[in-house]
């Protein structure tokens, strides 16, 4: 959030570790927020590790012209640079809002 955006998104790599850290967790619920400016750098190596994944992925798209491409998470929301914070604490919320 503190540098322009550089025109590649390692999401593959950056699933992978989230994985990782998913595996030595304790957590009861697992699940991953993904924060993005746009697509993964390389489609195929990301969707090998989300079909991989036991456990939803949310995306948050920081581009609130994007669409976002809704194969790539479970569900996705956009929002602008300033609003990153709350629109993501938005999320999680609506995620574990009693029924």
């Amino acid at each position: 959030m503190r540098r322009d955006a550089c025109g590649t998104t390692p999401l593959s790599e950056t699933l992978a570790a989230a994985k990782s850290l998913l595996d030595t967790g304790r957590g009861a619920v697992p699940l991953v927020f993904v924060v993005t400016d746009g697509e993964p750098d390389s489609t195929d190596a990301y969707r090998d590790e989300l079909a991989a994944c036991s456990f939803p992925v949310y995306g948050v798209y920081v581009d609130p012209d994007a669409d976002g491409d809704p194969e790539y998470f479970d569900a996705l929301v956009t929002t602008d640079a300033t609003s990153v914070d709350r629109d993501l604490r938005a999320l999680v919320r609506s995620l574990f809002r009693p029924g």
